[in-house]
């Protein structure tokens, strides 16, 4: 199995790839894309690759590191998962994780509405599908060269 650090230098290196295409076709008129949509798809895809790993369910991995003083959250995932189980499926594995902080933020969420009046259903019903596109593929892109390049070793 790869270490972090190679799994991270080959999304960085994609990520730069698949910029430099978009920027390209964008360049060329290939493209009809905004800023924020690149920015949402870039946002997401670092944020997979170094807080949302597939390894989150190993007690040692530089993703849990990332988190810092956050890390003890992810002590129950790494219970409920083993190790290249559903944390590495092709479609489930991402959203697992996604529900799983979700769950944690669900308290933050909830007094931000009771007394901020934040309303995150109404946000994600005023996303383009341009933008969950961009969303999307930053989740999956990630994933899916992680497990990949761990099939591969």
């Amino acid at each position: 199995m790869p270490e972090g650090r190679v799994h991270n230098l080959v999304n960085l290196t994609w990520l730069i790839l698949v910029l430099l295409a978009v920027g390209g076709g964008w360049g060329l008129g290939w493209l009809e894309i905004g800023w924020l949509e690149v920015m949402v798809f870039a946002g997401t895809y670092l944020f997979m690759t170094f807080f949302l790993s597939p390894d989150l369910d190993l007690e040692q991995c530089n993703s849990r590191r990332h988190w810092s003083v956050l890390s003890f959250l992810w002590k129950p995932y790494a219970f409920l998962f083993r190790h290249r189980g559903v944390s590495h499926h092709w479609l489930w594995g991402p959203l697992t994780r996604l529900i799983y902080l979700m769950l944690w933020a669900l308290p933050v969420l909830y007094w931000g509405q009771q007394y901020y009046g934040w309303s995150m259903a109404e946000k994600l019903r005023q996303m383009s599908g341009r933008l969950w596109i961009a969303l999307g593929t930053g989740v999956y892109l990630p994933h899916w060269l992680h497990v990949i390049l761990d099939r591969l070793e």
